[in-house]
Parts: C-alpha cells; structure tokens; sequence
C-alpha cells in the first residue's frame, strides 16, 4: 500500500498520532476498492469509477479532508467537501 503509506499514514503519523491496522481490511471508495495503488493517478481513476456509480444512488457525496496540523478536536480533524449535490436531498450543514 505504498500510496496510502506515504500519503495518509505518514503524515498521520508524523502529527503525533498512532493507528494499528490490518492491510487486508484497508478500504477506499466503498467496499470494492483496496488501498493498494501505486500512483495517485490509480487512485483517482478508481475514485472516479466510485463516484459515478454512486451518482446513480440517491444522496449526496462528500469527501473529507484530514487536519493533522495543530492539535484539532472533534469536527476540527476533518473538512467535509461537497462533491456531488442530490438535489432531492439536504446537503451537511444546512437547516432542516
């Protein structure tokens, strides 16, 4: 997994943090996607796969950014960004 090692793990790491794991059961975009890429451009080919499959489903789709810097706390450790808008749903952080 040497993409999620140098680019996930490390600077988890490196911010003080420690997270014991099993390579078998690392997982990105869902259940069918492993964390073993190469490259960033493997990565992102696969995530767009993920992302258009589940455009077909309803709901809206976010991805999060990791904060390592500082000494973050609850919903300050991550960042959510709106990648897809289902138009029949409510988008994260507005009023019902």
């Amino acid at each position: 997994m040497p993409y999620f090692s140098r680019n996930v793990m490390d600077p988890f790491e490196a911010g003080g943090f420690s997270l014991d794991y099993d390579e078998q059961d690392v997982r990105l975009n869902g259940e069918v996607s492993r964390a073993n890429y190469e490259t960033r451009a493997e990565a992102e080919e696969q995530r767009n796969k993920e992302l258009e499959y589940h455009k077909g489903q309803s709901g809206n789709i976010y991805s999060f950014e990791l904060v390592f810097e500082g000494k973050p706390k609850g919903e300050e450790t991550s960042k959510p960004k709106l990648i897809y808008r289902d138009k029949e749903q409510q988008n994260y952080g507005e009023p019902k």
